[in-house]
């Protein structure tokens, strides 16, 4: 196992997300990956909208960014 799989274990292992769950994880992935881009399109239009929630940003770029990694996240997952 690569290193990135190893931490990836290592924090589903501590949040007990068990094998079960990661199969099931895994079967449903088709399905996140259809309604992933319009889900955090949703997210983010919220964030950027929410005056306590936008200063977690520096700017525009930056709440890309995030949702670029989210999106990697949970292709990864």
């Amino acid at each position: 196992m690569s290193l990135q799989g190893t931490k990836l274990a290592a924090r589903l292992d501590f949040m007990k997300f068990d094998q079960r769950s990661r199969n099931v994880l895994r079967e449903l992935q088709p399905l996140i990956r259809t309604h992933m881009s319009k889900a955090l399109d949703a997210f983010y239009d919220r964030m950027r909208a929410t005056p306590e929630a936008r200063t977690f940003f520096r700017d525009e770029k930056q709440i890309e960014s995030a949702q670029t990694r989210q999106e990697t996240h949970w292709d990864t997952l």
